[in-house]
């Protein structure tokens, strides 16, 4: 994997369990599942706005640290998400897998039927990309990491890549862009990322199931492979005019250069 990649993962990642999901989370209780055919799934039958399941979002798969709200990202979630049988008893986790990408669970135990579940998910969805045309519902969260730039570093080989960061926020108010803003900014402000290991996947599989393989190790293969520091941190509003499109009414920009040292 090159460098480019595992720093934009590692950012994402930090952007996502470290920050956003230590405050914008939501819990729905006592949903209703039922078997799909086409997927074989249990799924849940949200009736709440967002949906969980929009993209971007998605039921939550870390735990918090015990009495924090600190993501722990170590391993897979043990109570995030709880599955009731008829009558009222919990199934054992051992017995199903949880498809947090489509919201559901894949039922492998026998005689008994998924009946309910509570989960909790993620209120604000985070986009690798514009959110183009098919836009979730608000707020809306997206991460940009394009251009590069390189200059020398102490005598000899080494340098630093300076990585251009841009996150764009949408919110669905004045108070909620203002509050997202805010968060997000302190959560890059003078701080550092650490490079992850993506060597075996990303938390999640393709098919929205956990990754028993995921590792959140750093990456000791990377060159250098110290923290990334973020320099120069800036928030300002995005000011558009109203008839441009309704996503752009409360709209703010985080930008910052993502630093790292190569030998």
């Amino acid at each position: 994997m090159l460098n480019v990649t595992s720093e934009y993962l590692s950012t994402y990642y930090h952007l996502k369990n470290y920050i956003i999901a230590e405050e914008f989370v939501e819990q729905e209780q006592n949903v209703s599942l039922s078997l799909d055919s086409s997927t074989g799934l249990y799924l849940a039958s949200s009736i709440i706005q967002p949906l969980p399941t929009e993209r971007g979002r998605g039921w939550c798969y870390f735990d918090t640290v015990s009495g924090s709200s600190v993501i722990d990202t170590s391993q897979e979630q043990t109570s995030r998400v709880v599955v009731y049988k008829t009558g009222g008893g919990i199934i054992d986790s051992s017995d199903y897998e949880v498809n947090y990408v489509l919201g559901g669970v894949d039922y492998t135990g026998i005689g008994e039927v998924p009946l309910t579940v509570d989960y909790y998910f993620n209120y604000v969805p985070l986009l690798d990309a514009w959110p183009g045309t098919d836009v979730p519902e608000l707020p809306v969260v997206s991460l940009d990491m394009i251009d590069v730039d390189k200059r020398g570093y102490q005598l000899g080989g080494g340098k630093e890549n300076i990585r251009p960061t841009r996150i764009d926020i949408f919110g669905s108010s004045s108070r909620e862009l203002r509050e997202l803003t805010e968060f997000i900014y302190e959560g890059f402000y003078k701080k550092c990322i650490l490079p992850l290991d993506f060597t075996y996947g990303e938390p999640l599989n393709y098919d929205g199931k956990y990754n028993t393989g995921w590792s959140s190790t750093i990456n000791s293969n990377l060159d250098g492979y110290s923290p990334m520091r973020c320099d120069n941190v800036k928030a300002r509003r995005v000011n558009l005019p109203v008839s441009y499109s309704d996503i752009n009414r409360f709209r703010s920009v985080i930008t910052f250069d993502l630093i790292s040292y190569v030998e």
